[in-house]
């Protein structure tokens, strides 16, 4: 959308990766003290429907012609924050669906699944962007997170009240107990650096690559997009026309 319909420059290119990956490093443990003490499920359905909500508003507002980088920008921030707390509400949740003995199964198809809808989703973004348009590419992203909210609220297993506290804790007082317990566990600290250091440098990757497979070899969207994870396929040199 930033490059091929508002022919977005590098630098903005940055700052909108940025945003998408900044949010999640800020509000993580605030996300994680506050689902602590709500019930996981209607975060899960709130924050299908605000992604939905705020990607839905880039279509439109490109139908009407008057779409700027900086909505961009705001969209690419809360669709982040929702995200952190979609994820951190998910991973919380899946005991209480599957129960304990069931997890690492449970854990195990829901990995696949993403696995697969990750590198499919690849390419029907490519395709959409290419027959489409951009803005038609995003609103059927934005109809996806509310297939995932009605798919959620469709869960009937019951979900245990959050745990009562005997004593009242302030938010800044529980990041820091999170922090000592991530400080503490060797496995835990190696899974969040190798984790931090996977987003900084993918997202360098991410913040050139369609740059520069657009504009400088001159690949098709649907080619560009696809091949997101092998950069500068010869599959993709060989079947894809240079774009005029």
């Amino acid at each position: 959308m930033a490059i091929l319909v508002l022919n977005a420059t590098p630098g903005q290119i940055a700052i909108l990766r940025a945003a998408d990956l900044v949010p999640g490093f800020l509000i993580g443990l605030v996300a994680g003290v506050f689902i602590d003490r709500l019930r996981r499920r209607p975060i899960l359905i709130a924050a299908d429907i605000g992604r939905a909500l705020a990607l839905g508003s880039i279509p439109l507002v490109a139908f009407t012609g008057h779409v700027q980088i900086g909505q961009l920008y705001l969209v690419a921030v809360l669709v982040s924050l929702l995200t952190v707390f979609f994820d951190v509400a998910e991973q919380s949740y899946i005991p209480a669906v599957v129960g304990r003995d069931r997890l690492l199964d449970a854990n195990s198809k829901l990995t696949a699944t993403q696995s697969i809808a990750e590198v499919g989703g690849f390419g029907i973004a490519g395709w959409l962007v290419q027959l489409f348009t951009a803005p038609v590419a995003i609103a059927v992203d934005a109809v996806t997170f509310v297939v995932s909210a009605v798919f959620v609220s469709a869960i009937r297993a019951p979900e245990p009240p959050p745990v009562p506290r005997t004593q009242p804790r302030s938010v800044g007082y529980e990041m820091l107990e999170g922090l000592s317990a991530l400080r503490a566990d060797a496995s835990l600290r190696a899974i969040a650096l190798s984790v931090a250091a996977f987003e900084c440098t993918f997202g360098i990757v991410g913040t050139i690559y369609s740059l520069y497979a657009l504009r400088e070899l001159g690949f098709l969207p649907v080619c560009s997009v696809s091949s997101m994870r092998s950069a500068g396929s010869a599959h993709c040199r060989r079947r894809c026309s240079p774009v005029t």
